[in-house]
């Protein structure tokens, strides 16, 4: 995680927040001033309001930030009930949901909703689902777990879920189609010839990562055409143990063969292990990467990479919060999105 990047996020939401309440009003305090009242460094208060001048809410002068001449009227806008849409995550955003957060929000503003991103541990996620909803507010759980999902039944008249629910929650959704694509990257390894697969997976047990295991495995019992050896390895997320495991399993690796990795697994750890090796990737290889953003993907060697579209994303979004803003009600979604296959390398 880009710990600078994750604590700048954090606090342009604060900011935001605060300039649109009022609490900050024209001239801003230096940056030097501003550092020692938030408690930060000054790169991260500059990435902070770099962010915020993005969405056009200040403009960065030479003498600090300014209050964008289209936002100054802030008497007008806090006699209007603020139309938010809050994303709910632990810890920060990833995967095929770290979307182009900025490109989403300047989407959102151009029709006076406002985003807000927050990280939350259960107790903050129970004491959300406990708040009465209202139609100026919808709330969006970014990858929340299962258990934690069935807190907002109460409120699901204002809550979506993106990324994988329970069916029996009855919780409006949004989620890439990862069994599909699971199922896709298994079938094109095995139609290349290769008798092994490894699928390497996060070790947290979540409902989305156990059905891609059962999806991956059933897919290697089904193949009809030769005997499938397969395997798969849990691992844990932290760097140290990332870098053991990947090392341990590629060292056993004797034969041709077809991995599937999963984010956040480190698939550049797993790239630079097997070119130590000496193996070719693809032909001794093959390597198939699911939910990584592409900068992620970026290799000399040819890597097969499924995401979902962060235009059609975006999109989703956008549709299900103008519908629940102008009725009040929230459309009952439930979609499933198909997810690209690109080639990098």
């Amino acid at each position: 995680m880009n710990y600078l990047r994750y604590r700048s996020e954090q606090l342009a939401n604060f900011l935001r927040e605060g300039i649109l309440r009022g609490e900050y009003p024209a001239p801003f305090p230096s940056t030097r001033i501003w550092c020692q009242q938030l408690g930060v460094g000054r790169p991260t208060l500059l990435r902070a309001l770099q962010a915020l001048h993005s969405e056009g809410l200040i403009s960065m002068t030479k003498r600090g930030a300014v209050l964008s001449p289209l936002r100054q009227n802030l008497e007008t806008i806090s006699h209007q009930t603020p139309k938010i849409v809050r994303i709910l995550t632990q810890g920060s955003s990833g995967g095929y949901f770290d979307l182009e957060i900025i490109r989403l929000s300047e989407q959102l503003q151009l029709h006076g909703i406002r985003l807000v991103i927050e990280s939350c541990n259960l107790v903050r996620l129970k004491k959300v689902a406990s708040q009465p909803g209202h139609s100026s507010e919808l709330y969006c759980l970014l990858s929340i777990p299962v258990g934690y999902q069935k807190h907002f039944l109460p409120r699901k008249d204002s809550t979506l879920v993106l990324g994988f629910t329970n069916s029996e929650l009855s919780l409006p959704y949004l989620t890439p189609d990862l069994n599909g694509c699971t199922r896709h990257a298994t079938n094109s390894l095995l139609r290349q010839g290769f008798k092994r697969l490894i699928m390497l997976e996060n070790s947290v047990k979540t409902a989305g990562a156990a059905q891609c295991v059962e999806t991956f495995k059933n897919a290697c019992k089904d193949w009809h055409s030769q005997q499938v050896q397969f395997e798969v390895h849990l691992i844990w997320t932290d760097l140290t143990s990332m870098r053991s495991s990947i090392k341990r399993i590629v060292s056993k690796i004797k034969e041709p063969c077809g991995i599937l990795i999963h984010a956040p697994i480190s698939l550049g750890i797993l790239v630079t292990n097997l070119l130590q090796k000496h193996f070719d990737i693809p032909k001794q290889v093959a390597i198939r990467a699911i939910e990584y953003r592409v900068e992620e993907v970026q290799f000399s060697v040819p890597i097969p990479h499924y995401a979902v579209s962060t235009d059609r994303f975006t999109k989703e979004i956008l549709h299900v919060a103008l519908h629940f803003f102008e009725t009040g009600v929230l459309p009952d979604v439930r979609k499933v999105l198909p997810m690209d296959v690109t080639t990098h390398g």
